[in-house]
């Protein structure tokens, strides 16, 4: 309930913020504000809530410079530390949660008088994992940890990666480097990276010997103690599926916020897709058929542990016997062509039942692998001392990628072994070729069309209350469209505040001469390359944004020097970091040019 208190508390928040800033009020600011307010004040707790009621979430359509950072946190931190939930606002960018997290956030405590603390919570895949690293250094875990489930990626320890982990253990032993990828000052190669950090399934946790060094968990802690935590759409959508509450605060616990949320349904799909490559999958099988042994020698494993591992190798045979036996079936059908769609998402009788042999052995090797995880994690830590303790964190981590896989192989088997439920969006479902290693594979996918039936299962059925909101949400003030996507129905609040800023009388769009089709790539790169060179001037402050890192890589390549020695490009380091260079230069009063990809307006850019 939104009492007289709660609403004092905002008002007054909002009159100081604004007065020691100096700003006028804005009209639809503080109508998001008040909006916002009442759907998560009236917000009643899951247990309670009236199934199909989606009140609970206020849907704000806020164009650019109406302040949608500052207005949906100051109308829900009151709420939150009187109602003694969590806050959870998720971007799809890393330049807006830069923006929240250096800028927005600081900038209302200082100035509003509330007193909150927020944290910035990634992803297991952006710390180093130490154990991993330290193991991937050692001649002993250099080759046997990576080699039984990495058959995707492997890793080619050259003088030169060497060289790059060394830096990495050196930088993170000396605390000159908190494990952060996105903290990093150099370059850092996506293939390589991979090896050295780890997944949920795969991290050890409290009983890793690296656990007090570790750059994830020394995160979470400072995570856990804050009134608002900033993530990406990614981090929610992957705590979700694995219950919610995993990394995250509990849903039913939570207040979220998904800035640009035009995003989360797109987010979503692609979470939820899955592929399997079926010769891949094979060889992979017959990798940890030969290696499992060692498993059931290396560690302490009761007589039940010892028969479940004998069932997981049966089982692992099955998937690897159906696999040859049915791999002509599917290559037939994708014949000569590279990529065959089934039409409508539908599968036909034939491939259902080949897709339904997978099932029950797929099913059975996840299940045993489950059980086997536990059975790690319950094993005496005075069992997992000495010399057992290398084995113990090798095969957590070995076991856990394993189990991550195969759940979604299951996955993928299972949307081709039963047709979709009728009334819903159907699968899409296709077949194509992918060369791995100089061979050709063939590849099985399936991705829902839409993402409203996954969003309704783990997200608006069990969060306290949630804010969807973004410059671009509804079309032509219809929000129709959005609600088929995500799920939400009438009873949710939904609101269209203008921008303040007038275009049509202050911005001005040039097509320039040189400007090409983008269909025709060749001319459309040089129209770029020319228009940068002939019309942008080397003293003038200036930002280009490509919808493309390879486009805008291939432009770079093609500059000349005078324009590449003073370019600033996305992905040389953190996006936060560029934004402090640039500052410098403009302090130092440099003449620059200055260029990134895919920052779009959150970064108001002086020069």
């Amino acid at each position: 309930m939104l009492t007289d208190d709660i609403k004092n508390t905002i008002q007054q928040a909002y009159s100081t913020f604004i007065a020691s800033k100096k700003y006028n009020a804005r009209k639809n600011q503080r109508i998001m504000i008040a909006e916002i307010a009442k759907v998560a004040a009236n917000s009643t707790d899951v247990e309670d809530r009236e199934e199909g009621s989606y009140s609970h979430v206020a849907v704000i359509e806020a164009g650019t410079g109406i302040g949608k950072t500052i207005g949906y946190m100051l109308s829900l931190l009151p709420i939150a530390q009187a109602f003694e939930k969590k806050i959870v606002v998720s971007t799809a960018t890393i330049a807006l949660q830069e923006q929240i997290l250096y800028k927005d956030l600081p900038d209302l405590r200082e100035h509003s008088g509330l007193d909150f603390t927020f944290a910035l919570a990634k992803g297991r895949g952006r710390y180093l994992c130490t154990s991993k690293l330290i193991n991937l250094l050692s001649s002993e875990g250099s080759h046997s940890q990576e080699s039984l489930f990495q058959i995707d990626t492997p890793l080619t320890l050259d003088r030169f990666a060497i060289k790059r982990f060394e830096k990495f253990k050196n930088a993170y032993l000396n605390d000159e480097w908190d494990g952060d990828r996105d903290s990093w000052d150099g370059e850092i190669y996506e293939h390589e990276w991979r090896h050295v950090t780890s997944t949920h399934y795969e991290c050890g946790g409290r009983r890793c010997q690296f656990i007090d060094s570790c750059p994830f968990f020394s995160a979470r802690g400072a995570m856990q103690e804050a009134d608002c935590i900033i993530v990406n759409h990614d981090l929610v959508l992957s705590d979700l599926a694995l219950g919610g509450g995993v990394v995250l605060p509990a849903p039913s616990e939570t207040i979220y916020v998904f800035d640009e949320g035009h995003h989360l349904h797109e987010k979503a799909i692609n979470h939820f897709s899955h592929q399997v490559r079926l010769k891949n999958t094979e060889q992979w099988l017959q990798q940890f058929l030969l290696e499992l042994p060692q498993c059931a020698q290396q560690l302490p494993w009761t007589k039940s542990s010892q028969s479940s591992l004998k069932g997981l190798a049966d089982s692992a045979t099955s998937c690897r016997e159906l696999l040859v036996s049915t791999r002509p079936v599917w290559n037939q059908l994708l014949g000569k062509e590279e990529r065959f769609r089934f039409p409508n998402g539908v599968i036909s009788d034939e491939l259902r039942a080949l897709a339904k042999g997978f099932l029950s052995p797929v099913g059975k090797l996840v299940n045993t692998l489950d059980e086997l995880l536990s059975t790690l994690n319950e094993m005496e830590d005075n069992q997992k001392t000495g010399s057992l303790q290398p084995f113990f964190e090798h095969w957590q981590l070995a076991l856990g990628m394993a189990y991550r896989r195969l759940q979604g192989t299951h996955k993928l088997w299972s949307s081709y072994a039963y047709q979709d439920v009728k009334g819903n969006a159907p699968h899409a479902r296709w077949l194509n070729k992918v060369e791995f290693q100089g061979e050709i594979d063939l590849q099985l996918n399936c991705s829902p069309i839409l993402a409203h039936e996954v969003l309704l299962e783990y997200l608006w059925k069990n969060c306290f209350s949630a804010v969807l909101t973004s410059a671009t949400l509804s079309t032509a003030g219809d929000f129709d469209r959005l609600r088929m996507q995500t799920g939400l129905n009438e009873q949710s609040v939904y609101c269209s505040l203008d921008s303040p800023f007038d275009y049509k009388n202050n911005a001005t769009l040039i097509v320039p001469s040189q400007a090409a089709e983008p269909s025709n790539e060749a001319d459309h790169l040089k129209g770029i390359v020319d228009y940068i060179h002939e019309d942008i001037s080397v003293s003038e402050g200036s930002l280009v944004l490509f919808n493309s890192q390879r486009q805008m890589e291939e432009v770079y390549t093609h500059l000349s020097s005078v324009y590449q020695d003073i370019t600033l490009v996305q992905g040389s380091c953190s996006k936060h970091l560029i934004v402090k260079k640039h500052k410098e230069r403009i302090e130092s009063g440099e003449e620059y040019y200055f260029r990134f990809g895919q920052f779009r307006r959150r970064y108001r850019l002086a020069g």
